[in-house]
């Protein structure tokens, strides 16, 4: 494609030739992917200044990273900078759901240019009067034909060369790693005549650091929709009493207007430097006594250089602090408006009772609303799962709606079915409040006053709405790794944030304490597992470990302790030579290879030693923790071999890629159905709340903490009468058969041998007895009832069952003759002995078998 204003810089610059023409192109049909494009080009000219003054660099360095190392800083022009930055700025919006707009991608374009002209200077040799000026991009729109009939062949056009620029970016970036290494710190001399070199380019296109500065400013305050071409909106150079003059008056960079003639907020504008951008706010500070002492209110100070901006509300807090970008007109209103009908003291409120009334929640709402009061705005909760963490949060949301500390809150997790579960406790919290689920549609609806949205599906959006649109941020499951990967958010958003976590503090990093302004294993409030498990009454009921990590799945396994089949699918991923060379490690059985016998195992272990349901028969509520996709289907297909009886009503796999999940999550939750065991692959391992959950299968190895509490905290949950009336879930076991417990150094306790019979054996056992008194009173009424119910019951049994299998012939035997009618010792003894332990098999025709207390009730 070939461009209007950069085509002299493709005998050199190929890719910058070709991102100028894609900017150009879609400038009047998508500014905001205009500025993206842009974006990319400013990123790759950053990257082409390193490899042509060979400075040292890291190859996954980010852009931002790039341009505010300081070996970059002192080899180039800061204005030079000015500009990267300008476009890195422009481009992150548009990337994150801003609509651009025409106006701020043609200034865009016209920085771009700059750009091409500096780098064709530099470094491809030519004079400027060599070079084109400028020229103003046609509106293709005016021809709306001509634009309708090339839209299609437009769009796959763009398709081809988005992907050949990324092949030609991903070369460029293999290249200079290539050549990393050999890179070395230039000398200073060295630098200091790059950077004269760079300087004397940069007078020679006339940039300006306070024009780029006020480009910045400008759309800044577009972004977050002033209008700066009028005045009534955005007044410039406004002048003001200024008693510290000596000539009596002061001039404001910018005054931002209300509807009633009122400021809302001054902006000062200061070079770069840290102690020009004090003194900007120390200026700032007096031009809003000024307003004052000329009877207006007293405005909300900004102050900034282009690239730092800071707000001060002096009258509600004694410290500034950074933002990344200016209010809109309504957050500013909302600001004002706080000055008059927010309550003063907001720890003299008690939250609303009907959402959190445990003692502990409401401790934690009441210390995060102190915290609040004094001036802090973060605080990091920690509260064990099933502790109510979404109930606090929703009881904190509603305290600040209801004392005008907060309009909007916005309400972060990780995952569409936690969006999902948050929004319905939303709903049944506070009906009356306004929500918007954010991903749901492109626009965002600013009415609403609570809003809901995962963090992927937020980064896609939050450019669109203005730094102080929300005033409450919770972020569930606050950690690291959430923080590092979603950074821009935590940081774009002027807000008080609060962060929820169920991971014990000493598995919480520093950063994360850091994030939150809190000392280090020292959170805003924290409710812990022991905590909870240990109140009187509990909060939480313990786990049991049985640990049954088997010695090939600690140690691994050689390719020559494989069966055929196993080696066979080794050497189809690996090689012959190398699958005879290799040794698995434990943590990669069942990625590399599936071991019918683990899995085997696995599932044997649960269906005999799990707790079981009321009747006794079947394992209760139980997830199992696999590796894969691959894996998780495996497991159920094992399953439905090894207890065809069950099958999939009562086994099936969870993933992100079923189309109908959700349904699946919806029937796995429901007390009381088939469904009772999960194989999950990550879809469970966090949020999910299934109180009647009595078993964890780990059959997979976990590395992180934070998940594994995660993992663990699934089965936590009290669940009154589980088993019966007044038979209450008192504690659920976990399977650990990849040595998790041990690579924590986690204590745990290991479950009693409590081997118990099923309910369906005693019945039967209860049948029979009741048979064997009425054959020896000769009571015929009795005896028939109850061999007929015997019958009905050895019937049931399914050919299938392993258990079954391995007694199939007496089991034939008694449901073909008339041994039952006779019922001679030797056959008591066999019902005894060898049926009645296969009776938790039968496949049951009534799922409340636990009504059956009588052995004669049908």
């Amino acid at each position: 494609m070939k461009s209007v204003n950069f085509e002299f810089l493709r005998p050199k610059y190929d890719v910058l030739a070709k991102l100028g023409g894609l900017a150009e192109a879609v400038l009047y049909v998508d500014p905001g992917s205009a500025l993206t494009r842009l974006r990319s080009l400013a990123e790759e000219v950053t990257k082409t200044i390193y490899k042509e003054e060979s400075l040292p660099r890291l190859p996954q360095a980010s852009f931002y990273e790039l341009v505010k190392n300081s070996v970059f800083a002192d080899c180039v022009d800061k204005s030079l900078i000015h500009q990267l930055n300008f476009l890195r700025v422009q481009g992150n919006d548009a990337a994150h759901g801003a609509e651009g707009d025409l106006r701020s991608a043609k200034m865009a374009l016209t920085t771009a240019h700059q750009l091409a002209v500096y780098m064709a200077l530099t470094y491809c040799g030519y004079q400027k009067e060599d070079l084109p000026s400028f020229q103003e991009i046609l509106d293709p729109t005016n021809n709306l034909l001509q634009l309708k009939k090339s839209v299609s062949s437009y769009e796959k056009d763009l398709k081809k060369q988005q992907e050949e620029l990324q092949r030609v970016m991903d070369e460029l970036d293999r290249e200079r790693t290539k050549q990393a290494e050999a890179f070395k710190q230039p000398a200073e001399s060295e630098q200091q005549a790059r950077k004269q070199r760079s300087q004397q380019t940069a007078n020679s296109l006339q940039w300006n650091e306070a024009k780029t500065r006020a480009q910045l400013i400008d759309a800044m305050l577009v972004k977050a929709g002033w209008d700066v071409g009028n005045p009534a909106q955005v007044g410039q150079e406004v002048e003001v009493k200024f008693p510290d003059n000596p000539s009596g008056k002061g001039y404001v960079d910018y005054v931002l207007w209300g509807e009633n003639g009122q400021p809302l907020a001054l902006i000062e504008a200061k070079k770069s430097g840290t102690v020009n951008l004090q003194a900007g706010r120390e200026q700032a500070q007096l031009y809003a006594n000024s307003f004052e002492y000329m009877g207006f209110q007293r405005p909300v100070i900004f102050y900034s250089n282009g690239y730092e901006t800071f707000i001060w509300d002096d009258h509600q807090y004694n410290a500034y602090r950074p933002v990344y970008g200016f209010y809109s007109k309504e957050s500013l209103e909302y600001l004002i408006y706080q000055r008059h009908y927010r309550a003063a003291e907001l720890e003299r409120f008690n939250p609303e009772l009907k959402i959190a009334d445990r003692p502990y929640q409401i401790e934690a709402i009441k210390t995060v609303a102190a915290h609040f009061q004094n001036q802090r705005r973060k605080a990091l909760i920690i509260q064990a799962t099933g502790t109510g963490k979404t109930r606090v949060a929703i009881a904190l949301a509603e305290l600040l709606l209801r004392t005008g500390w907060a309009k909007r809150v916005l309400f972060l997790c990780d995952r569409k079915e936690l969006r999902v579960q948050a929004d319905d406790a939303f709903k049944q919290n506070l009906p009356s409040e306004p929500r918007c689920i954010i991903g749901e549609t492109r626009q965002i609806d600013e009415s609403a006053r609570i809003y809901i949205a995962t963090y992927p599906g937020m980064m896609n959006r939050f450019a669109q709405l203005d730094v102080g649109f929300f005033d409450l941020i919770i972020a569930d499951e606050s950690h690291r790794s959430i923080y590092n990967k979603y950074r821009d958010l935590f940081d774009y958003y002027d807000a008080l944030q609060v962060g929820l976590t169920a991971t014990p503090v000493k598995f919480i990093s520093r950063n994360t304490f850091d994030i939150f302004d809190c000392e280090t294993t020292d959170p805003t409030f924290e409710f812990g597992l022991d905590a909870a498990i240990n109140n009187e009454p509990p909060y939480l009921v313990p786990f049991r470990v049985k640990d049954l990590t088997t010695e090939f799945l600690r140690d691994g396994i050689h390719y020559t302790d494989l069966t055929p089949e196993q080696q066979q699918q080794l050497e189809e991923d690996l090689g012959e030579e190398e699958a005879r060379n290799t040794r698995i490690a434990g943590k990669d059985i069942g990625r590399k290879i599936f071991s019918e016998e683990t899995d085997r195992v696995i599932l044997e272990n649960l269906i005999k030693n799990g707790i079981k349901d009321e009747t006794g028969s079947l394992v209760g509520k139980t997830i199992i923790f696999a590796q894969r996709q691959d894996h998780a289907e495996h497991l159920e297909k094992l399953f439905c071999n090894m207890y065809p009886q069950y099958g999939t009503k009562v086994c099936k796999v969870i993933h992100n890629d079923i189309s109908h999940v959700d349904s699946l999550i919806k029937e796995f939750k429901k007390p009381d159905n088939d469904f009772r065991i999960a194989i999950s692959v990550d879809m469970l391992d966090t949020g999910i709340d299934v109180p009647e959950i009595v078993n964890l299968v780990f059959a997979k190895p976990v590395k992180s903490w934070v998940k594994f509490w995660q993992m663990i905290g699934r089965g936590t949950l009290l669940r009154p009468n589980l088993f019966g009336r007044g038979q209450d879930k008192t504690e659920f076991l976990i399977f650990d058969h990849y040595g998790n417990f041990d690579f924590f150094d986690e204590e745990y306790k290991e479950p009693e041998d409590t081997s118990s019979k099923s309910l369906l054996q005693s019945t039967f056992e209860e049948r029979l007895a009741f048979a064997q008194v009425a054959l020896k009173r000769n009571h015929a009424a009795g005896y028939d009832v109850s061999v007929r119910l015997l019958k009905e019951d050895i019937n049931d049994l399914p050919d299938e069952s392993i258990a079954v299998r391995r007694n199939l012939r007496v089991v034939h035997q008694l449901q073909q003759t008339d041994l039952l009618d006779k019922l001679e010792a030797r056959t008591q003894h066999l019902l005894a002995e060898t049926i009645a332990p296969l009776m938790s098999s039968r496949v049951l025709r009534d799922k409340h078998a636990s009504a059956r207390r009588h052995p004669l009730i049908e």
